[in-house]
This record gives C-alpha cells, structure tokens and sequence, in this order.
C-alpha cells in the first residue's frame, strides 16, 4: 500500500487511503501512470437503470440470493434486480472475477441503452443521477474531448483480466498475481497507449 507502508490486498487501499492512495498503489502494481479516474457508486446506477427502462443481460448460469432467484439465460432487469444480480459472487465459481463480469456486463448494457435512447427528455435525470453517484478528476472539456475522440469507439472497448491464483495466509484469502502476468498487463497497456499516440 503506497503512502501506508504495508503489503496488504490492493482493494483495501481504497479503505485505507481513498481514490489517492488506490491510484498511487495501483499505479506502483501496475508500473505504469494513471492520471484519470471514475469511482463509480453501483447502488446509484439503479434509479438510472429504472430511468432507462431496465437492462437486459445473459446469465451464465443460475443462482439465488436474497431470496431471488435468477435463471440461466437472458434476463430483463429493472434497477433493483440488476444491482442485486451485480453483487452476487459467493456461489459464483470464479468468485470475485465473477462479480466484477457481472457488474461489467450491467454497466455496458446500461451505455448501450443510454446511446440508443431516442428522446432526450430523460437526459436530465440521467445526468442528475450520474452527478450524485460517480466522481472523477475528468473536466467537462476532457469528457467532450473523449466523447467526441472515442464515440465511434465506444462498441469496441476491450477488456482484460489481471491473471492469478486464490492462496489463504494466516487464513485470510488472497488474490495472488505473480510478477510475470504484472509485466504482461503492463506491456499491453503500454502498446494500447503506443497505438492511441499517448
């Protein structure tokens, strides 16, 4: 953990120090420079998602929680459902990974609607929303310059894993991620950035 002197899980900078400390400690991971972010609040993104008319997503597999259950197949989700849908990762068998390619898939049907809506009388409630639940050190002229460099883009994003193994110490679970992988998401990202002339 940058700035706490400790070996810890990386998650837990966030607890620790905040969005300074959980970029600093990722961008140490990572050896590589992050100069933006998003933080994103999940539970904000229901009332975007009822605004939006739910969100449609292809479950894998079956599971209940909470005493819902949701089958294997393509779901209709409204905002409640597709945040509890999000969260599960118990009975998930990739666990953690599980839940973050669920919440993954929830936030890219979510822009898919947002592109696709045909009115912009929502427009207003959607950007009040997402003011309330998602903060960034982006400004309103870096989110146009992204918005109109990238837009054509936005159906082609590409996604990775940080590859590792479960290992309990001291009976805590941990994510470990050996040095090899690190210097591969490292060399990919380097050369994505190569290619976009950053």
């Amino acid at each position: 953990m940058v700035g706490k002197g400790t070996t810890d899980k990386i998650n837990h900078a966030y607890a620790f120090g905040g969005v300074d400390m959980s970029i600093r400690t990722v961008e140490r991971f990572m050896n590589m420079p992050i100069d933006y972010y998003v933080k994103v609040n999940m539970e904000g993104f229901e009332r975007i998602i009822d605004i939006l008319g739910g969100v449609s997503v292809d479950n894998p597999f079956g599971f209940t929680i909470d005493g819902v259950t949701y089958p294997q197949g393509r779901l209709e989700l409204d905002g409640e459902n597709a945040l509890l849908y999000s969260r599960m990762r118990y009975d998930d068998p990739k666990g953690d990974i599980g839940r973050i390619e669920r919440q993954q898939s929830v936030l890219g049907e979510l822009i898919g609607k947002a592109k696709r809506l045909k009115t912009v009388a929502k427009l207003p409630d959607i950007l009040d929303q997402i003011r309330a639940n998602a903060k960034t050190n982006l400004t309103a002229d870096d989110m146009k310059a992204l918005f109109n460099n990238y837009r054509k883009e936005i159906d082609t994003v590409s996604k990775d894993q940080v590859n590792g193994g479960g290992q309990r110490i001291g009976g805590i679970y941990y994510y470990m991620v050996s040095e090899q992988e690190r210097a591969r998401m490292h060399d990919k990202l380097a050369a994505q950035l190569a290619d976009d002339g950053v």
